[in-house]
């Protein structure tokens, strides 16, 4: 991430991320308020039946934040492996929120908040998607060459070896 643009990229893309974020905190909020509606906040704890919801809503905002510190600190480069990881696995969570409010949307009682959650989860599972690929990407061009055994044609010895201790081989 040393590289100026690359790091624009991402702090644009966790931006991106971030307004995924706030577009589904608001349909997920206001599914929360029309579930508690519905029951009247005494027979039924519709935070319980949202709480997946919640957990992505969340997780991925927490991740994003880390991401921008990161990216802006210069210190994303030596995390990328790690938010890699995470960015998969906040990006399944999305991805299974985003598949729950489909399932909302093609019933009957589909509003503004249901279209607004799923939005919000497709935008951050689309963002979720380009970090992963933008992280990967100053892992691109390493060159790393690992020789475990001899070059075909030669046989070395025990005696070709450097002591134990000599540095003068290396």
């Amino acid at each position: 991430m040393a590289n100026i643009n690359n790091k624009l990229i991402l702090i644009i893309v966790v931006v991106f991320a971030l307004i995924g974020w706030l577009v589904a905190l608001g349909g997920i909020a206001k599914a929360n308020d029309v579930c508690n509606n519905r029951y009247g906040f005494t027979n039924k704890n519709c935070s319980d039946d949202l709480s997946y919801h919640w957990w992505g809503i969340w997780f991925s905002f927490v991740l994003a934040v880390v991401i921008l510190i990161l990216a802006i600190l210069g210190k994303a480069e030596a995390w990328s492996s790690t938010l890699q990881a995470l960015c998969a696995a906040c990006l399944s969570v999305t991805m299974l929120d985003a598949d729950s409010i489909y399932k909302w949307n093609v019933q009957d009682w589909a509003t503004d908040w249901v279209h607004a959650a799923l939005a919000g989860f497709i935008i951050l599972s689309i963002a979720l998607m380009l970090l992963i690929i933008i992280l990967g990407m100053n892992l691109a061009g390493e060159n790393v060459s690992v020789r475990v055994s001899p070059a075909p044609g030669s046989i070395e010895t025990a005696s070709k070896q450097p002591k134990q201790g000599d540095t003068s081989a290396c």
